[in-house]
């Protein structure tokens, strides 16, 4: 069986898991091969460029979380290891369109 993980943009660090893959498995991507350091559902994140404890996870080209360990190539990216920072992202945006709204920026 082929395993293959598919890279959204060019500067994602993780990339979507297209089938299951067990601990030891090669994984198949547009960037070349890499090996699973775990089990790794269908659908879930596999990190593809080493992500240092503190960092942005980079999923789309934007950040969706931010790593609380460091998350070596191979590594299964799920909640166990990041933290969700899309919230605070939204909020971030939310209070950035309403300034902009009473600076009379955005009619």
């Amino acid at each position: 069986m082929c395993v293959k993980a598919l890279i959204i943009a060019p500067n994602d660090n993780v990339a979507v898991m297209l089938n299951e893959a067990a601990e030891g498995i090669e994984v198949h991507t547009s960037l070349g091969t890499l090996i699973s350091k775990e089990a790794i559902p269908v659908g879930h994140k596999i990190c593809i460029k080493e992500i240092p404890c503190g960092s942005d996870v980079i999923k789309y080209g934007l950040p969706i979380g931010s790593a609380i360990c460091d998350i070596p190539v191979g590594s299964w990216v799920h909640s166990h290891n990041v933290e969700d920072t899309t919230e605070d992202i939204c909020n971030a945006y939310i209070a950035a369109y309403y300034t902009k709204i009473r600076e009379g920026c955005i009619p």
